[in-house]
């Protein structure tokens, strides 16, 4: 269950539609910046996943030498 945004809103003595609107248009916003969110997380662990799997890759291929040397040269 989600929890309401700004539910102190509908408990004022004789709030206005405007008011209202107001508040579930900036709820709209925090559930999509939410949303994004979990998104960012999602791509960071894919992230994390397949640059590990590429640099597995380039051990079959170089030495830890070599793959230093290069991080090295990269400032990495």
């Amino acid at each position: 269950m989600t929890e309401k945004f700004m539910p102190w809103i509908d408990e004022l003595p004789n709030v206005d539609q405007e008011l209202v609107a107001q508040r579930n248009a900036i709820a709209e916003k925090q559930r999509r910046a939410d949303e994004l969110m979990h998104q960012v997380e999602r791509l960071r662990i894919e992230v994390l996943r397949e640059s590990s799997a590429l640099e597995e890759r380039t051990k079959q291929r170089w030495t830890f030498h070599e793959i230093d040397l290069a991080k090295f040269r990269a400032g990495y």
